[in-house]
């Protein structure tokens, strides 16, 4: 009986390694840096499960899904706000 449990055991613990292997992590940071133009200059390292808006052709990221709602219901609020990116006359955006 404890070889059962042991062999399944071994086995439940190579199919997990198997999945995380295969697939990437959604935490995995995409070299993409944004600011949340909701809650000011929070500085978001952009992921895959990062929230985000497109709005007239430009993605907006947010640092929590509260803040992407925010945005959502009013967005000339939050971009009348937003600070110019370096060097530019547009706010930071992907």
């Amino acid at each position: 009986m404890s070889r059962l449990i042991f062999a399944i055991g071994v086995l439940l613990l190579l199919a997990v390694a198997a999945c995380e292997r295969s697939a990437p992590s959604a935490s995995q940071a995409t070299g993409i840096k944004a600011n949340c133009i909701v809650c000011g200059d929070h500085e978001l390292d952009v992921t895959p499960d990062t929230f985000f808006s497109d709005y007239n052709g430009s993605k907006y990221y947010f640092c929590s899904k509260d803040c992407k709602s925010d945005f959502d219901k009013d967005p000339q609020k939050y971009l009348a706000k937003a600070k110019p990116a370096a060097g530019t006359t547009a706010p930071s955006v992907q």
